[in-house]
């Protein structure tokens, strides 16, 4: 399956949210979403549903980027089943999703105007960024 699934488990998800203004019922909420997901077999499992949980409980937090990024470092421990040598050293995968907190703290959270070779950076970076994370493991599989 693909990601929509997980992202429409994290959309219903965050509407109870809206629903329950009590933190432990908001934790207790997220368990059926990430069970849905890992039965449904959803693209990140029950992963993919606790970034999404953490991202949305992170923004009533005095430093939320902060949170955020804490969060996704234990996250990636959680998920450690999945991963990569780097000169020896075994990280777990999902410990690179930190490195897209950069632009996410750098979003002002307002929409812009951007020019045009801004507006198809965004519009090619993901295809093109996975051809590079490709190339990577190429890369990294032949040395090693």
């Amino acid at each position: 399956q693909n990601v929509m699934f997980t992202l429409l488990l994290g959309l219903l998800m965050g509407l109870c949210f809206r629903r329950i203004s009590s933190l432990p019922w908001k934790l207790l909420c997220i368990i059926p979403f990430a069970l849905a997901a890992d039965f449904l077999k959803a693209d990140y499992g029950a992963y993919g549903i606790l970034v999404i949980a953490l991202f949305l409980l992170s923004q009533s937090t005095a430093h939320p980027r902060l949170a955020e990024c804490l969060g996704l470092l234990l996250l990636s421990l959680y998920n450690y089943d999945i991963q990569i040598s780097v000169f020896g050293l075994y990280l777990p995968f999902q410990l690179f999703a930190i490195l897209a907190m950069i632009p996410i703290a750098l979003y002002s959270g307002k929409k812009t105007t951007a020019s045009p070779f801004v507006k198809w950076f965004f519009y090619l970076f993901y295809p093109l960024h996975l051809v590079v994370l490709l190339l990577v493991q190429a890369f990294i599989s032949s040395i090693c």
